[in-house]
């Protein structure tokens, strides 16, 4: 079987637990913890009364190797630890990508465990969208090859790792688009999510949360640092000074 292809020729089999190497990840664990306790405080996927419903055991389980994987996909897109050769995707901090991976991820699936698995939202839905995968929601494009769009499918860590690295790829790609401006958060989502326009309007919505999301990345690192916890790489002071100004739910409230 031909292996589907990551950026910088690094292969990728589906059936392995990781293609990225544990080793180069030093600092990955104080991060997919911060990432964790977010992602447990949001609001879960949808789900009919009558339907056969994503227990809370599954869900814990499956934002567990959520944030695993965007962990480590930030960490890379990022060179953070990360040995020559690495080619660096976004410009700021692994904590920063985190949180936009978060807030998307968010908004395209509720991190579902059924989208990841590829089906429907929830048993015996009759409209949603067949041509984008994994909780990212992405679709094959000349960017995303076929091969590599059907991989990003499934719930085991190998295939979640790749999804996650596959949207963090495109987020690199949007931002050194559309993310040259100080409003470079939202243009750069919103060329993420049309591919060209940096002026989609939902993408305030989304870059507010990510904001939002890096609040709360940035205070639990403040907190491991006083408490003598070691904290990894962080995000960005700047990042933190934004997020000051942002309340906890004010995301929630911007239009888009």
């Amino acid at each position: 079987m031909t292996r589907p292809s990551t950026p910088f020729g690094v292969q990728v089999n589906p059936s392995t637990p990781s293609f990225f190497r544990p080793q180069e990840y030093p600092k990955i664990v104080p991060l997919a913890s911060a990432i964790l306790t977010v992602l447990l405080s949001l609001s879960p996927a949808y789900c009919p009364p009558s339907a056969a419903c994503t227990t809370p055991a599954q869900r814990h389980a499956h934002l567990a190797v959520v944030s695993r994987a965007i962990a480590r996909a930030s960490q890379r897109a990022t060179c953070t630890g990360i040995p020559d050769p690495c080619h660096r995707i976004w410009p700021g901090t692994p904590r920063e990508l985190a949180a936009v991976l978060v807030a998307i991820g968010f908004w395209e699936s509720r991190f579902s465990r059924r989208v990841q698995a590829g089906k429907c939202p929830w048993s015996g839905c009759t409209r949603w969208n067949r041509r984008a995968h994994s909780d990212w929601q992405i679709e094959s494009s000349p960017a995303v090859s076929r091969p590599l769009w059907r991989a990003i499918v499934g719930l085991g860590q190998s295939h979640v790792d790749l999804a996650a690295w596959t949207s963090a790829r495109l987020l690199g790609l949007a931002r050194g688009r559309c993310g040259h401006h100080a409003h470079w958060m939202a243009r750069t989502v919103s060329c993420y999510a049309t591919g060209s326009s940096a002026h989609w309007p939902g993408a305030d919505r989304r870059a507010r949360m990510a904001w939002w999301v890096g609040w709360r990345l940035a205070r639990m690192r403040a907190l491991r640092r006083a408490t003598g916890a070691s904290s990894g790489s962080g995000f960005s002071s700047d990042s933190a000074q934004t997020a000051d100004s942002i309340t906890p739910t004010s995301w929630q409230g911007a239009a888009g």
